[in-house]
């Protein structure tokens, strides 16, 4: 167990909380008097939360994230060299670093997404930025506004990449991308004369404009005009005041992997306070494909503050790279998860957020790319009340898209196809099906599906007549004649005529209500094409019994349900919304064929603790208890699901399961906790080591996110990182280093405390900035914020 965080029954019915978990970290004040800086770890007045010394009282100093850790430290520069320390300490720098020229404007921000802030330069209306803490050449050189004009950066639309923001007197121009182009936002906030920073002040992830008058801080929780959300008093009027993150987010929750691991990577900080992120109707969270001639593959989750973040790796490879999009969900319903497809020509296609919600859909702008192009309609119709996305890929490359329209209870399944080969190769969209399974206004379909070797498509369901998950009954089947998913068959090869309903759907096992039958399980094919489903339901059906995993399976004398026999306790699946449950929905894997095939069920189960566990037996031998069952974590992972990435299961054998501790509270309610860590591991087919469990820290193949090189601490600051960064005088951002020794930045007394009082604490008046006018529109066009050149931002990359 997690201690402090989370507790579960013996049989895993109702997480409850032990303690809240705030797994937000705002921006909050420093302030600076001197060689004294009085840090304030909260948006309140009050005193200092600690004070410590660096440098000389004339030095120019900034406070930035230089290496990635999540929180703000010193950056001293004295000249064009610079003297970072990464702890909020007296002492010697730790990196000391030359870049650009003495009188060039300086600002630090995270612009490639990496989580460093690196140094950009400002010359006139041209930008320097280099995505290193390094000398050398511009890594990017762009043009943006007049000479004239106040500069800020920040990460406006919470997509994890710092933007540049103009201010002409009280206008603000926003553009969220390094681009040509006019701003994508323009509003006014305050007076002309305001001091004024951009923070991230309630810790959403999103930077906004706060105001500063004397000591008085006018802060707005959302970019545009208007009254200030929230007045706080802190310092004195003369201080410098600085804002930054100085306590870093509370470290992920991360999981024992045992040896059934054979390799393991880590992806990033997902949310963990209930199973968006973690359930089995995730289809998929992870993918892989061919681009180029190269296996790639791809991951979705939500990171902690909500925002949808796409991952990526060359298959077997130890470096992911990240990117988080500007795309957030409703993370507190555990419906509205993210699914991803991956089509032959390389694009990703994303869609998420939506619980009986407008369709949310993007794909990446380019082939094998991370970053995510607008949201856009498939069709145009059928598309505003949206659940439990699904992309299938064809053997041709193209896609099935597949989603309930309705709601619970009263909704139909919607099928479209992607042809990639149209509309210049970036693909069309193409409605199917209005409803290939009807609910009839009465009932709603819970499906799983799969595609074979000749991209038909296969389909298991429950039907379910209210939102009460105790309705659900039977199993039923249908599969495609082809490729094209428009004409349907039953697995004695009759046709269906759409919409296929319950009177005419294929039962392949008949269930009774009331039988804790599980909706959206999982189904996959064994080599010669037969179908296995896999779900939970009693063994007694109705009448009660143990709550037990089965299988479901076809084979040349028809469908056979076979129950495993591993569980041994009943379950109550009675209620509306998600539920925390005692077992997971199992997912599937089969290799081979008849009763010689392998099959595997990956599952999470109180009755073994709640760890990740994966079960292996012949599929003769599934009715006959022969099941050898393998956890792959030492400890719980709560209530996650299993799913994995099933074209590379298909294409090379290989099982690697996305995996996360994710908590789930009673009828869509969260359980505070910390975020988890997000893992891809690959499952040990073979036989099973003797050595004992390992730390997931320990695992033999763990990765981190690709970054760019950064300057390492050092306890002896160095001056070689100087030089001549470019030879050509408009890239020329560094120089020869100081001929000044690299020493401690802060000859004075170290670690003293500032013998003045920490901070002022009055009391703050509430209301907002005068707003002169407050929200009114600049007079000026509202378009592009730079007439110095005539255009925005060059286009000339260095």
């Amino acid at each position: 167990m997690l201690a402090g965080l989370v507790v579960v029954d013996p049989v895993g019915l109702q997480p409850t909380p032990t303690a809240e978990a705030d797994t937000r970290v705002a921006d909050t004040p420093v302030v600076r008097r001197g060689a004294d800086y009085h840090v304030k770890n909260s948006m309140s007045a009050g005193p200092a939360d600690s004070v410590f010394r660096y440098g000389r009282s004339g030095d120019e100093v900034w406070f930035t994230d230089t290496d990635g850790n999540g929180t703000d430290t010193p950056v001293v520069r004295r000249g064009k060299t610079l003297y970072v320390k990464n702890s909020l300490s007296a002492g010697e720098a730790d990196a000391v670093v030359d870049y650009g020229r003495a009188g060039d404007q300086l600002f630090f921000a995270d612009l490639d997404g990496d989580g460093a802030e690196t140094p950009i330069i400002r010359r006139g209306a041209t930008f320097y930025v280099r995505n290193s803490l390094t000398t050398g050449a511009a890594d990017v050189t762009f043009t943006y506004g007049r000479p004239s004009d106040e500069v800020l950066f920040g990460d406006v639309d919470g997509d994890g990449v710092a933007t540049v923001v103009l201010r002409r007197g009280a206008t603000f121009y926003v553009r969220n991308s390094l681009t040509t182009g006019p701003a994508d936002v323009t509003f006014t906030y305050g007076r002309a004369d305001d001091e004024v920073y951009l923070a991230d002040v309630d810790g959403n992830g999103t930077d906004l404009p706060v105001v500063r008058r004397a000591n008085q801080f006018y802060v707005r929780s959302s970019l545009g005009g208007g009254a200030a959300d929230q007045v706080v008093a802190y310092g004195r009027a003369g201080d410098v005041v600085y804002f930054g993150r100085w306590t870093p987010p509370p470290t992920a929750l991360e999981l024992e992997l045992t040896r059934d691991v054979e390799r393991s990577w880590r992806l990033g900080r997902g949310y963990a306070e209930n199973t968006v992120n973690a359930a089995s109707f995730r289809k998929e969270s992870l993918t892989s494909g061919v681009v180029a001639g190269v296996r790639v593959q791809y991951a979705a989750y939500y990171d902690d503050l909500g925002r949808v973040v796409i991952a990526k790796r060359v298959h077997d490879s130890d470096s992911w790279q990240t990117k988080t999009s500007s795309y957030r969900g409703p993370i507190q319903d555990a419906h509205n998860v993210i699914s991803i497809g991956l089509d032959g020509q390389g694009y990703l296609h994303v869609s998420w957020g939506m619980h009986g919600h407008p369709l949310s859909y993007a794909r990446t702008t380019t082939a094998g790319g991370l970053a995510l192009g607008p949201k856009q309609s498939m069709i145009g119709t059928l598309e505003d009340a949206v659940t439990y996305p699904q992309f299938l890929p064809t053997t041709d490359g193209d896609l099935f898209f597949l989603y309930r329209h309705g709601r619970s209870g009263n909704g139909d399944v919607v099928l479209n196809r992607l042809d990639v080969s149209a509309n210049a190769g970036a693909g069309q969209w193409s409605r199917v099906a209005d409803a290939l399974i009807s609910g009839e206004n009465a009932r709603s379909a819970y499906w799983q599906a799969v595609t074979d070797d000749k991209g038909r498509l296969h389909l298991s369901w429950t039907f379910r007549r209210t939102t009460n998950v105790a309705t659900n009954s039977d199993v039923m089947y249908a599969v495609a004649t082809d490729a094209t998913g428009r004409r349907w068959v039953r697995s004695d090869g009759t046709a269906y005529a759409l919409p296929i309903t319950q009177a005419t759907a294929e039962k392949v096992a008949r269930v009774p209500e009331g039988s804790n039958l599980m909706n959206q399980t999982a189904m996959t094919l064994d080599d010669a094409g037969q179908p296995f489903i896999a779900t939970y339901l009693n063994t007694e059906l109705n009448k009660g019994g143990t709550t037990q995993y089965a299988v479901i399976r076809h084979d040349d004398a028809g469908w056979h349900t076979t129950f495993t026999g591993f569980r041994s306790t009943a379950a109550d699946l009675a209620g509306n919304g998600t539920l925390a449950l005692p077992l997971s929905r199992p997912n599937i894997a089969v290799r081979g064929t008849g009763a010689q095939a392998q099959v595997f069920l990956m599952l999470r189960d109180a009755e073994r603790g709640n760890v990740a566990t994966v079960a292996r037996t012949q599929a003769g031998g599934i009715g006959a208890n022969r099941w050898e069952l393998r956890d792959l974590t030492a400890g719980p992972v709560h209530s996650w699901e299993p799913t994995y990435d099933t074209r590379l299961w298909h294409d090379e054998g290989v099982l690697e399961l996305y995996l996360q501790y994710a908590a789930q509270g009673n009828h869509e309610t969260t359980v505070p906790t910390s975020a988890a860590q997000v893992y891809v591991v690959r499952v040990a087919l073979g036989k099973r080591p003797a050595a004992a469990a390992v730390s997931a820290s320990a695992s033999t193949s763990e990765s981190t996110s690709a970054a760019l090189p950064r300057v390492a601490p050092s306890s002896e600051p160095s001056a070689s990182l100087g030089g001549d960064p470019s030879p050509e005088p408009t890239a020329s951002l560094g120089g020869d280093p100081s001929p000044e020794p690299s020493v401690d930045p802060s000859p004075e007394p170290s670690g003293d405390p500032s013998p003045e009082p920490s901070v002022g604490a009055s009391a703050a008046p509430s209301g907002a900035p005068s707003p002169e006018p407050s929200g009114a529109p600049s007079p000026e066009p509202s378009g592009d914020p730079s007439a110095e050149p005539s255009g925005d931002p060059s286009a000339a990359v260095g």
